[in-house]
């Protein structure tokens, strides 16, 4: 029979318990900057034919548009958290541009199986697109990433 006597000291205890300590940090570290990392590619649009192409690359085809200026407000509430948490899904954050005005571009989509009240929403700030977004006007309406 073998045994073995491994004598637990106090030192030992505090080694092995630093060790995994820092091996825990180091793979919380790279998770983070892993996800940190996963920005939107930065896509130029200079006029509202390059947004409407923009939107068209992701099979969605629009109709009639509008174009208006909305502020990133300074302090974020429930429902712009909310919608944040929408554009970080595909890459951007609106944090990036608080109180910054932005371009919206706001298409209606054509041919949608919700029906009417559905558009397409592209935000751009100095020509780069910063946030985009599909969403329904109905009364149980949705908003979802444009990707």
């Amino acid at each position: 029979m073998f045994a073995v006597n491994l004598k637990l000291t106090n030192k030992r205890l505090t080694a092995i318990l630093l060790i995994f300590s820092l091996s825990v940090t180091v793979l919380v570290a790279l998770r983070l900057e892993t996800f940190a990392k996963r920005e939107a590619p930065s896509v130029r649009c200079s006029t509202e034919d390059d947004v409407r192409k923009y939107v068209a690359s992701f099979g969605i085809e629009t109709g009639e548009c509008t174009v208006d200026e909305v502020t990133v407000p300074f302090e974020f509430g429930e429902v712009y958290s909310s919608y944040n948490k929408v554009q970080l899904s595909q890459g951007f954050d609106l944090s990036k541009h608080k109180g910054k005005a932005l371009k919206r571009y706001t298409f209606k989509v054509l041919e949608h199986p919700d029906g009417d009240g559905v558009f397409a929403e592209v935000l751009l700030f100095d020509k780069t697109v910063v946030g985009a977004d599909v969403y329904s006007t109905a009364l149980d309406g949705f908003l979802i990433p444009l990707k």
